[in-house]
């Protein structure tokens, strides 16, 4: 139906969204491992942290929802303007309290999956940055090729999979 096809565009419309800011998150995190380490040694416990993490997320995620209400409202003021609510059934678009509801609590549902997501980076970061040097000696390699460079790249790259494996997850797919 028409209507099934308009909301897989909107779906595809709202991914596209979601990885964006995602990515800019997830980058913004790689580069936080460091803090997140330091606040840990200077007594914050690991709850505290990843309550930091979901909130900032969750915060970020609710705003940018209700920024595009805000711009959908705006949007839909337009509408006498254009002559659209003179089309046929053009006088039916609104802006809904059970949409409202949905914007909002898809907000929510991707500001936790990708809070999730940035924990599990900034773990792993942690644990990457700290054990690399330790593997690569017991392997017989130089510590030293375990640049920072070479560090960020990879956890930049398994923090991307992380991100879709929970991002799959939450949509209702399955775990690689």
């Amino acid at each position: 139906s028409r209507n099934g096809f308009l909301g897989e565009r909107a779906g595809l419309v709202l991914l596209i969204g979601v990885v964006n800011v995602a990515n800019l998150v997830l980058v913004r995190a790689s580069g936080r491992t460091r803090e997140m380490a330091t606040r840990h040694a200077v007594g914050a416990d690991r709850g505290r942290l990843v309550r930091q993490l979901l909130t900032e997320t969750t915060v970020l995620s609710v705003t940018g929802g209700v920024l595009g209400l805000a711009l959908g409202w705006w949007a839909l003021r337009l509408v006498p303007a254009l002559g659209i609510d003179e089309m046929p059934r053009g006088f039916e678009i609104a802006l809904d309290p059970v949409s409202a509801a949905v914007v909002i609590g898809t907000a929510v549902v991707v500001g936790v999956a990708i809070g999730i997501a940035l924990v599990g980076v900034v773990a792993w970061g942690t644990l990457v940055g700290a054990m690399l040097p330790l593997a690569l000696r017991r392997l017989g390699l130089d510590p030293a090729t375990s640049s920072a460079p070479f560090v960020a790249t990879f956890i930049d790259v398994t923090g991307i999979v992380l991100y879709f494996n929970i991002a799959m997850w939450v949509m209702g797919g399955k775990l690689f």
